[in-house]
């Protein structure tokens, strides 16, 4: 990592204050590795149980707070073009070729190409040079082609090599010899990341049969608000025998509750055991809410029995600074603090890649001071003076009425 980088993640960490740890409840040591610039934790059951869905989250290196970003390990996509220009085209021996200068050390593993033929397979080799006169060979075996037929079009016009920082690439079509067949090419960088996810819970769930529908329904607590979760998994199903449940194809629908009483639907899909194969879990929107519910149609089936649900989400870790050499240490469970803003997000690259942390177990925080309870109103504080004003002021209505009786009789027996 550049110097700048390290320089702006020191101007990012002095320009926090001192961290104030006695309105967090919870805190779990945080152990990095030292000489390394960056570091993750990735959320735990225990982190979303004792905080407010992790807007209190704090992270602390003596008595310093730290600051950090969120990433949700969700599964990205992402192309950049890089920015290059082309020189030397022409054709050899070879092939047609061009070489790509991108003036400095940007990163690259992909080439799109631009061509003015049509119906061919060809062969296209990428080499890559750090001056432009010794070269480096990324790929001998690249394949684009073209299949026209009237309206029908298919192409591919794509080759990725290993990624590289060299400021030349230089693209070889392997048996062209007209320079004009090739119409442009564009320097990229492709990047794709896998989705992670973690069973947060497992739950043994409760059934309640719905003979009207022929469905099994399986309630599942988890015991608080605040547990995100986007897919269910049903683990082994058994049968009424006992035995495992064999081959099946079973619709079902997910809801969640914040109460238990009143559901939202979540979600679709199937569970099934083939001969082609198995999904015992289904994916879909996430949700935090404290109850969830799998509705199985089993129809005419032997029901499906569920003996536990795992509940998973995408994996949330939070990214930060640990160049600096202390005793680090995350906290959480203060429901009145806010969700951070920091600059820390927009200072590291959107490729930086950290190193998991370790983290030891939670631990209530020594010096938390629980916050005052709010303070009842003063009729509740004082039900004997409330009770004794209100006897009062029924004893003067109730005179004030009498008197009011006796004054109209007095004046009805004058008249």
């Amino acid at each position: 990592m550049t110097k700048l980088l390290l320089s702006l993640l020191a101007a990012a960490l002095v320009a926090r204050g001192e961290f104030n740890p006695r309105q967090w409840h919870w805190r779990q040591p945080v152990r990095v590795t030292p000489g390394v610039e960056l570091s993750s934790v990735s959320a735990t059951a225990e982190m979303y149980r004792g905080s407010s869905r992790l807007a209190d989250v704090r992270i602390v290196r003596d008595g310093i707070e730290v600051p950090y970003l969120v990433r949700t390990l969700d599964g990205k996509r992402e192309e950049r073009e890089i920015r290059s220009e082309i020189s030397n085209q022409s054709a050899s021996s070879e092939g047609v070729q061009a070489t790509l200068d991108t003036g400095g050390n940007a990163r690259h593993n992909r080439v799109r190409l631009a061509v003015n033929r049509t119906n061919f397979k060809q062969t296209v080799r990428i080499e890559t040079s750090s001056d432009g006169r010794h070269w480096d060979t990324a790929r001998t075996d690249g394949l684009i082609f073209d299949a026209s037929d009237g309206d029908n079009h298919t192409e591919a016009l794509t080759v990725d090599y290993p990624a590289s920082t060299q400021r030349f690439v230089r693209v070889t079509i392997l048996g062209w010899k007209n320079p004009s067949d090739l119409a442009s090419i564009r320097l990229t960088c492709y990047e794709e990341t896998a989705e992670v996810r973690d069973v947060l819970a497992e739950t043994v769930p409760v059934l309640h049969e719905d003979e009207r529908t022929k469905a099994a329904v399986w309630t599942s607590d988890t015991g608080y608000e605040g547990l995100p979760r986007d897919s269910v998994a049903i683990g082994e199903p058994a049968s009424r025998e006992g035995a495992g449940a064999g081959l099946f194809y079973r619709r079902a629908e997910v809801e969640t509750s914040p109460d238990g009483k009143v559901w939202a639907y979540a979600g679709q899909g199937e569970f099934s055991r083939t001969a082609t194969g198995e999904s015992l879990a289904i994916a879909f929107p996430e949700h935090w809410d404290r109850y969830l519910r799998l509705r199985i149609h089993n129809g005419d089936n032997p029901p499906l029995l569920l003996k536990r649900l795992a509940l998973r989400a995408y994996r949330r870790e939070f990214v930060f600074a640990a160049n600096s050499p202390g005793r680090y240490w995350i906290y959480y469970g203060n429901p009145a603090a806010k969700q951070p803003s920091y600059d820390f997000a927009h200072v590291i690259p959107a490729a930086a890649k950290p190193e998991e942390a370790s983290v030891g177990a939670q631990e209530q925080n020594p010096v938390y001071i629980p916050p005052e309870p709010p303070l009842k109103p003063w009729t509740d504080r004082h039900p004997a003076m409330l009770y004794t004003i209100l006897s009062a002021a029924i004893l003067g209505l109730g005179y004030g009425s009498v008197k009011f009786l006796l004054r109209l009789r007095a004046s009805a027996g004058r008249e």
